[in-house]
C-alpha cells in the first residue's frame, strides 16, 4: 500500500513538472517573441529619431534659406522704391522745365 501510495504521489509530482515544464516553456517562448519585439521597437524608434533629428537639420536650413530670400527681396524693394523715387524726380523736373519753356 504504501508502495503504491508513494507511486501514485511520484505520477502526480511527474505531471505536476511537466504541467509546469509546458507552462516554463511557453512563458519562455513569450518571453523570447517579446525580446524581439523590443529589438524591433527599438530600432524602429531610433530611425524615428534619425529621422526627426535629419528634418530638424531641414528646418534650419530652409529657416537660413527664408531670411536669405527675405533679406535680397528687401533689398530689392529699397532699390525699386529709389527708381521709383528717381523715376518721380525726373518726371517732376521735366514738367518743371517743360513749364519754364513756355
Amino acid at each position: 500500500m504504501l508502495v503504491e501510495q508513494t507511486e501514485k504521489s511520484l505520477n502526480e509530482t511527474r505531471y505536476r513538472l511537466d504541467k509546469k515544464s509546458q507552462e516554463l516553456g511557453m512563458v519562455e517562448d513569450v518571453r523570447a517573441k517579446l525580446e524581439v519585439d523590443l529589438h524591433s521597437t527599438k530600432a524602429q524608434l531610433k530611425k524615428e529619431k534619425d529621422e526627426v533629428s535629419r528634418l530638424k537639420g531641414v528646418v534650419v536650413q530652409l529657416d537660413h534659406d527664408k531670411d536669405a530670400l527675405q533679406n535680397e527681396l528687401d533689398l530689392k524693394v529699397e532699390k525699386i522704391a529709389g527708381l521709383n523715387n528717381e523715376l518721380d524726380n525726373r518726371v517732376s523736373f521735366g514738367a518743371s522745365e517743360l513749364w519754364a519753356g513756355s
